[in-house]
């Protein structure tokens, strides 16, 4: 029997923070990442349901994310970057890839479309089967025309169609959104959050606070949900570090109710505290070393096992260098997407 294999193509497109009561930008793709890789079950239900029930979820689901860097180069077609490829088995014994194409933009691009068929044909040439695209577009872009690649020139015609879903399009399901027990459905929530307060930091407070409140109360949550939608929370509705400071305080005063450490915005002010006296102390004595085993100690706090040799890549690092990893250390999703980004030896 023949094989077939399809990809889902996933984008999540934001626009930049004007500045009124200024609130940071949303940070779109890490957490999205993070989500699908620790909810693709979910995240297929919820987007793309008609998949879903043709998967067969008893079989292994692996992630090629080497493959796919492979694929699709930084060189073409401008700054596009493929970052995840899920191969699932379908109940009727095919095999289908389901791909994540997470790509962060100012506005909405004409040239969109061209991108979608763009990584469509280069899965196809690589599979050499058929493959579905999707995409997933945080704001804005409810005209059916941005799923749409085509032309015609000289008898020679190509349409080229993708099914994709506008989270704005839930602005008017919020009721929805707040009965599914679906993560997703909380994710656009709190994604809608974020666009909803751009602009208005004591608004976006408020809003985060509620949300965490939530998370709390849930019944079903275990202590992993509960850190991992925290870290997604504050990834998307991040704060001015002043207001931040105050929701710690109010979130310490919750949590003593359900004795849960808030370790999202809460835990990486405490690290960013810690690691700005460490950058001035290294800094007094002339040395990167301190930049060094702060950064390390960041890594071990959100992953735990951390192998050897990155804390001597680290130490061989140059000063200006480790400033840089020392911020991507706070916010990079996994510790393989971190150590593609030391220094190559």
């Amino acid at each position: 029997m023949l094989s077939k294999k399809f990809l889902i193509c996933t984008t999540f497109p934001i626009q930049t923070v004007q500045k009124k009561e200024p609130t940071p930008k949303i940070v779109a793709d890490n957490p999205w990442k993070v989500l699908l890789h620790q909810y693709i079950h979910d995240f297929t239900a919820f987007f793309i349901p008609k998949l879903h029930k043709d998967i067969d979820w008893k079989k292994e689901i692996v992630f090629l994310d080497k493959e796919l860097q492979q694929l699709t180069p930084d060189s073409v077609v401008g700054d596009l970057r493929a970052d995840t490829l899920v191969k699932f088995h379908l109940q009727n014994g095919k095999t289908t890839l389901l791909y994540l194409h997470v790509e962060v933009e100012s506005k909405p691009n004409k040239a969109f479309p061209e991108r979608m068929f763009f990584y469509h044909t280069r899965i196809l040439q690589k599979y050499g089967s058929p493959v579905v695209s999707f995409a997933v577009i945080v704001e804005g872009w409810e005209d059916k025309q941005i799923a749409v690649y085509q032309y015609d020139n000289y008898e020679t015609e190509l349409v080229f169609k993708f099914p994709f879903v506008s989270l704005s399009a839930y602005n008017n399901r919020l009721d929805t959104l707040i009965n599914n027990p679906n993560p997703f459905a909380f994710a656009v929530r709190v994604h809608l959050a974020g666009v909803q307060t751009k602009n208005q930091a004591t608004v976006r407070k408020e809003r985060k606070f509620t949300l965490i409140k939530e998370i709390l109360e849930k019944k079903e949550r275990t202590k992993e949900t509960y850190l991992q939608f925290c870290r997604f929370i504050d990834w998307i509705l991040q704060l001015p570090k002043e207001l931040e400071i105050m929701l710690k305080k109010e979130i310490e005063v919750l949590e003593k109710q359900y004795n849960d450490p808030y370790l999202g915005s809460g835990g990486r002010l405490a690290l960013e505290q810690g690691l700005e006296q460490g950058l001035e102390q290294g800094l007094a004595k002339g040395e990167a070393k301190g930049i060094a085993k702060s950064t390390m100690m960041i890594l071990q706090f959100r992953f735990k096992q951390v192998p050897k040799k990155i804390q001597t890549q680290l130490a061989e690092t140059e000063l200006d260098t480790l400033e840089k990893l020392q911020k991507l250390a706070l916010s990079v999703p996994t510790l393989e997407d971190f150590v593609k980004k030391l220094p190559k030896a």
